[in-house]
């Protein structure tokens, strides 16, 4: 495996490839793509108006949709990695975002220090006021964080086969896209689409509490439309012979006293 004098052909050519891929994702995916597609597109476009005082919910609300978009152009370009790393950050925005509709002050969120520079408060007072004010949301979040925490936010052999091979033929073989399977870019959307239905019904749900955003007139409808489409493709995945098979497996670890 030698140096390449220059990489820019390679970057070149794997850009074009992730480029038909993506125009390609609807008829590959079909209805999977299409309801991902469309929760980015509510996602990004749910929030109306905003009143003064929600700056940090505006500027954390950015991070949320640029990870998630983020994540969805990484799912059919087989970057599983990627774009999980893009849901933590999504979920992770998505807490401050919110926290942001309840607390406007730069002392809510960073603090000076000795050096001159600031920091951000230990997270876990965020999260510690999200559980006590919206208790089911947080569970929801931090069950998903925790997933991926547990996964592929770290490099791992398990995550390291996704684009590695080894064949008789030609030995060892490692593409820059992962190793295709639908099935896991299948789930991929569809969590995309779960995980934008849950941040934005927090969002909603917190703004009847503290006033500081404003809604586009037919948000419930368009979000309920959605959730029963993604509510179909979750019982269509889970009517395939691998979540069969997965089923019995997560009950035993569940008895066995394993998350």
């Amino acid at each position: 495996m030698g140096i390449m004098p220059n990489q820019t052909p390679f970057l070149h050519k794997f850009s074009e490839e992730e480029h038909q891929m993506l125009l390609q994702a609807e008829k590959e995916y079909g209805d999977y793509w299409k309801n991902a597609m469309e929760y980015n597109g509510l996602l990004n476009n749910f929030v109306k108006e905003v009143k003064p005082d929600a700056m940090f919910f505006v500027m954390f609300m950015s991070q949320v949709k640029k990870h998630h978009t983020l994540a969805l152009l990484s799912i059919p370009r087989l970057h599983h990695v990627q774009t999980q790393m893009n849901f933590r950050q999504t979920i992770e925005a998505a807490v401050n975002a919110v926290y942001g509709l309840a607390h406007y002050e730069k002392e809510d969120f960073i603090t000076d220090d000795l050096d001159g520079t600031i920091a951000d408060i230990n997270p876990i007072k965020k999260y510690k006021w999200l559980e006590e004010n919206f208790k089911s949301h947080s569970n929801f979040l931090k069950k998903e964080k925790e997933a991926i925490n547990k996964g592929p936010a770290h490099s791992s052999t398990v995550y390291a086969f996704l684009n590695f091979e080894f064949k008789r033929t030609t030995g060892f073989v490692t593409p820059f896209f992962d190793n295709e399977d639908k099935f896991q870019t299948r789930m991929d959307l569809w969590f995309a689409s779960n995980l934008a239905m849950g941040i934005m019904d927090l969002m909603a749900v917190a703004n009847k509490k503290y006033d500081l955003i404003t809604l586009i007139p037919n948000f419930i409808e368009q979000q309920r439309e959605l959730e029963q489409e993604n509510h179909r493709l979750k019982a269509e995945l889970q009517r395939s012979d691998r979540v069969k098979r997965w089923l019995p497996l997560l009950e035993q670890r569940k008895r066995n006293g394993y998350k």
